[in-house]
């Protein structure tokens, strides 16, 4: 029998303010392409660099395991995205296409 109780979460943790995971932007089980304006835009998925997303057009991005991801896209003029993909064997779809348009500053 536990005779402790489960402190509260902080709103400001890392599931957010209303206490809930966000919704991903993107599914798939294992690979996305890319179609990414400009296609010269940095990619990075959980702060790693992948390369420009250009590269991405033809060829997978894999991800290496089942989970959530945050990818982020950066290019200089222009303001970053940021997108969430979950990966499960559950989600039906092998690859997803990543559409994003970053805005210019």
């Amino acid at each position: 029998v536990l005779k402790r109780e489960l402190e509260k979460g902080d709103p400001a943790g890392p599931v957010g303010p209303s206490g809930k995971v966000p919704r991903p932007d993107y599914q798939t089980s294992a690979f996305a392409r890319l179609e990414v304006d400009p296609p010269f835009a940095t990619v990075r998925i959980d702060g790693n660099e992948m390369g420009t997303a250009s590269r991405f057009t033809v060829q997978d991005l894999q991800f290496k395991a089942p989970g959530a991801y945050e990818v982020l896209f950066t290019a200089p003029g222009y303001a970053p995205r940021r997108v969430r993909v979950v990966v499960s064997s559950s989600v039906g779809k092998e690859r997803v296409v990543l559409r994003e348009r970053l805005r210019r500053l």
